[in-house]
């Protein structure tokens, strides 16, 4: 690679590109226009701590900035809304990294396909933190004003005005209001968004304001007795970010003058950034709170842009989660430039953060799958009443056949179309045909009426009765063609019904039965409730179909009201050794998991990762419970699905296990301790009491029905 005769700090930028993909972002943003001024303010602090500040102009000479004086121990420049002359500028002056500039300019990265990624997804975490720079990446909560002002078309991606355009993003609207999260950034300050624009549309303008106002002050509050002598000045600083982070400099620094360290310069930048990061983590919460009432009624609130905003939802926190592990890695390893408590407690801070978080991502990633589930369910039935519509059009066919027939015999000649003088002659016999045809239609229904039982005045209330009621409406052809076996399940296989117990019914489809036939026999349900009158729940299975718990369920405790027992004992023994394994696994599990947690009952954090042994047998356990909990089994993947809530909280435990066994324990670093550490304490303890409360006895209710014994001989011949 040829090396560039000295120029520019463009043309520094654009050879560095080609060995730093990352940095093409800043090489067009320099290329661009200025659209607004920017704005410099110098903030100088002397060996006793006495500051002063002053204002630049965007094009004044910076070369006095890097002279040394004797009065001035550190300079502070804080650059709002830096514009693409300033970058050139101040990189030059002050020789910077253009890494530095492209981590603030670049923030947007769609796809890896076309184009590079920005510096923050380049850069390993540890290389971050020994540049001895990071850009605080984070979510401002803004406020459109009322939703009414917004309709379908308003798009979802918006753009601030200014020199760099961050991304704002709209989101639902909640009470009325119509809300939107802004990328922002911090070392360098962006500028106050209170106009967000279409993409390109510059005419199609909001107004905008930080949500209540902006973030939380840190600060030690005023006292009344300094607000009423007029000592404390307006605080009204929110909406300028520059301004609440000149405010926080001129209160006496958290830093040395003399010898200034990184983390102590950035102190009051990152109280910032975090504040917002709280403020963003109680957005979620509502949003979370939004979901889940959305959720109580699909038929009414649940849409598909529901399940598109939750999965942005999901992908904002993962990458939420991962802004702030790199914080967190860069806030350690510079943590000896600050006080140790105050580092420590800044830490903290970030972790509850983390913990807050990483809990919502968990409750999202669970409202996805059931929102996905409930779609699925919504359109299952759409497709249901769709196949019973097919019967309604064949009484509009009563009509138009003859119609046809009639049309075919006087070849629609002039003189019998409709308007011209014998068209009565085809009036007068369509309608003899179209009485015929409805006679003998009305004749056939009648006789199936007769062929079937007849509408009974009570609810059934016995498995006989359902059996005898259902009798001759299961002996129809369309139901032979199709139909092998029909048994009932739930409360009347326990013999436990009430009167407002509804019936569970399977039905197993015969295994040359085709899809016409199953299409056109069309949706049980209705007719079977008039028959027996109650409510009924009818579940389809085809032939060897994959089993779910639900159908093992039926096809174990199931009576036969029709059909052969052929069928069902093609079906039953699967059925019976799925639910066997599962129950004999749980037991197990449970036992395991109890062990688990009395014996972490007297431990802390740190005494668990200090002893080795311990570690070991935990980890060799945390492995057997991995095999119980979920079966590799081929025929087991419908019902563990069914169970999915018992081993979703193990998916880190994988990468742990094979950290330690790869790399030992010193391996472990604060983040995979506290994982491990929340597993084992929090989400082991909640499953365990849900699989002795809730999964065991549903289990074991199906063997109660069945009156089955486990024998472990007989399932290993098997």
């Amino acid at each position: 690679m040829a090396r560039p005769t000295p120029s520019s700090y463009k043309d520094f930028t654009s050879y560095r590109s080609k060995l730093n993909p990352s940095l093409s972002g800043l090489n067009q943003y320099l290329n661009r226009e200025t659209v607004a001024v920017s704005a410099v303010t110098v903030l100088e602090f002397g060996e006793h701590g006495a500051t002063s500040q002053h204002k630049m102009a965007e094009g004044a000479d910076l070369s006095h900035l890097t002279a040394a004086s004797s009065s001035v121990s550190t300079r502070i420049i804080l650059i709002e809304d830096i514009s693409p002359r300033l970058i050139s500028s101040v990189g030059a002056a002050f020789d910077i990294d253009p890494s530095f500039f492209a981590g603030y300019i670049s923030t947007y990265f769609e796809a890896i396909e076309t184009k590079p990624p920005t510096p923050s997804l380049a850069t390993l975490p540890s290389v971050t933190a020994e540049r001895g720079y990071l850009h605080l990446h984070y979510h401002r909560v803004m406020d459109l004003g009322s939703a009414e002002s917004f309709t379908t078309d308003t798009p979802y991606a918006l753009n601030s005005d200014g020199n760099v355009a961050r991304n704002v993003r709209r989101l639902p609207p909640l009470s009325g209001r119509q809300l939107a999260l802004a990328r922002a950034c911090l070392f360098l300050v962006d500028a106050p968004i209170n106009v967000v624009l279409e993409t390109g549309k510059l005419n199609n303008r909001y107004d905008v304001k930080p949500l209540h106002g902006g973030y939380e002050d840190f600060n030690p509050s005023p006292t009344f007795s300094s607000f009423s002598l007029g000592i404390e000045k307006d605080l009204d600083c929110n909406r300028s970010m520059a301004g609440g982070i000149l405010r926080h400099f001129m209160i006496p620094p958290v830093f040395s003058p003399v010898s200034p360290q990184i983390l102590s310069i950035s102190y009051y930048a990152l109280r910032v950034s975090l504040s917002e990061w709280l403020l963003y983590t109680l957005l979620i919460s509502r949003y979370c709170k939004h979901y889940e009432y959305s959720l109580n009624d699909i038929s009414t609130r649940l849409h598909d842009n529901d399940i598109i905003d939750l999965q942005r939802w999901r992908r904002r926190t993962k990458q939420s989660l991962q802004k702030l592990a790199i914080l967190a890695h860069f806030v350690e390893y510079w943590g000896q430039g600050l006080d140790k408590q105050a580092g420590d407690m800044m830490l903290n801070d970030i972790q509850y953060i983390q913990k807050q978080l990483d809990d919502y991502s968990r409750s999202l990633e669970q409202m996805l799958a059931v929102a996905t589930s409930m779609v699925q369910l919504l359109d299952s039935r759409r497709s249901i009443l769709e196949a019973v519509s097919v019967r309604r059009l064949t009484y509009i066919a009563l009509v138009f056949v003859p119609l046809s027939w009639v049309s075919s015999l006087f070849s629609m000649s002039d003189t019998y179309l409709p308007g011209h003088g014998r068209f009565w002659y085809q009036s007068r016999i369509l309608r003899n045909f179209s009485l015929s045809s409805l006679w003998n239609h009305r004749i056939a229904h009648q006789t199936r009426q007769i062929t079937t039982s007849p509408k009974p005045s009570d609810p059934v209330t016995s498995i006989s009765e359902i059996r005898q009621r259902c009798g001759l409406m299961f002996n129809r052809d369309d139901i032979q063609r199709a139909v092998a076996w029909v048994g009932v399940f739930g409360s009347f296989s326990r013999y436990k019904q009430t009167p407002l117990s509804d019936v569970d019914l399977l039905v197993g489809f015969k295994k040359e039965a085709s899809k016409d036939d199953i299409y056109f026999l069309g949706d049980l349900t209705g007719e079977l409730e008039g028959v027996l009158e109650r409510d009924v729940d009818v579940l389809y299975m085809q032939y060897q179909q994959p089993l779910d718990f639900i159908r093992c369920q039926a096809l174990v405790t199931g009576k036969t009201v029709y059909g052969s027992y052929e069928w069902l004992q093609n079906h039953q023994p699967l059925a019976e050794r799925l639910l066997f394994d599962t129950q004999s696994r749980f037991v197990e599990a449970l036992r395991l998991m109890k062990k688990i947690v009395e014996s972490l009952a007297p431990l802390s954090e740190k005494e668990l990762f200090s002893s080795s042994s311990f570690f070991a047998d935990l980890i060799g356990n945390l492995e057997k419970l991995l095999h119980l909990l979920y079966s590799e089994d081929q025929d087991a993947e419908g019902i563990n699905s069914h169970f999915d809530v018992l081993y979703e909280w193990t998916k880190p435990l994988p990468s742990i296990i094979q950290r330690y066994q790869t790399r030992g324990l010193r391996s472990f670093e604060r983040e995979n301790r506290e994982c491990l550490w929340h597993l084992l304490t929090t989400d082991l303890p909640d499953r365990a009491l849900s699989l002795q409360k809730i999964y065991l006895p549903i289990l074991q209710e199906v063997f109660d029905t069945k009156k089955l014994e486990l024998d472990y001989s007989t399932m290993e011949e098997s």
